[in-house]
């Protein structure tokens, strides 16, 4: 599978504006075109920003969902917080209901993860008071650069799951049935792509079609 950021080649215009962003230095030259190298990169999206080619892409796994959706799976859906940002004036009820329409068997939102495991930081650290600080799991880019690159400080990470696979293993628990369903989480997030190799959890790439 490719990974979550990669490069488009025949749109490389080589002007290596992403080498010099790149903050972990996770892109090299083959070919005289820039390609990123996966198991360097954090996934954090800033050369996909930075590209004035629009060479660097984020992995759009919308094809893979709609294989998901037709297969016999009971695919549920996670939706990230900044589905507000995205689809401007719907609530989620109304998104939950129009995913239910095209074949979701259930949705819910990713910020109930976000709740549950802030509320269990909380009591880790009331219970360990001499911990200085924890730092979140929610975000995976800064997790995995912290362990790639600044891997003294990787015993301050957070014990417990990112937000969003909180509640992803929370909705397979309640939907499991005799065959074990599949969570996608619906996030615009690059990072978040790398949760796809996990076991009933795919991640994918939040958007919006006109019409």
């Amino acid at each position: 599978m490719t990974g979550p950021v990669y490069t488009t080649e025949n749109e490389c215009q080589d002007c290596y504006k992403c080498v010099r962003h790149c903050p972990v230095k996770a892109i090299r030259i083959v070919g005289g075109k820039a390609s990123v190298i996966p198991e360097a990169c954090v996934a954090c999206g800033e050369c996909v920003k930075v590209c004035p080619a629009h060479a660097k892409k984020i992995r759009n796994d919308l094809a893979r969902l709609r294989q998901l959706l037709e297969s016999p799976a009971r695919v549920y859906a996670s939706v990230a917080p900044s589905f507000t940002a995205y689809f401007k004036g719907i609530s989620i009820g109304r998104l939950a209901a129009a995913l239910r329409e095209i074949g979701f068997a259930g949705v819910s939102e990713t910020a109930h993860g976000a709740e549950s495991v802030s509320a269990h930081v909380s009591k880790l650290l009331a219970e360990c008071p001499e911990t200085p600080f924890m730092v979140s799991s929610a975000c995976p880019a800064a997790v995995d650069m912290i362990r790639k690159y600044l891997p003294a400080w990787a015993t301050f990470i957070s014990p417990l799951p990112s937000p969003v696979r909180a509640r992803c293993a929370k909705m397979s628990r309640m939907s499991a049935e005799r065959s074990k369903p599949v969570v996608t989480t619906l996030s615009p997030a690059s990072e978040q792509r790398r949760s796809s190799s996990l076991p009933h959890l795919s991640s994918m790439q939040m958007t919006r079609r006109a019409g």
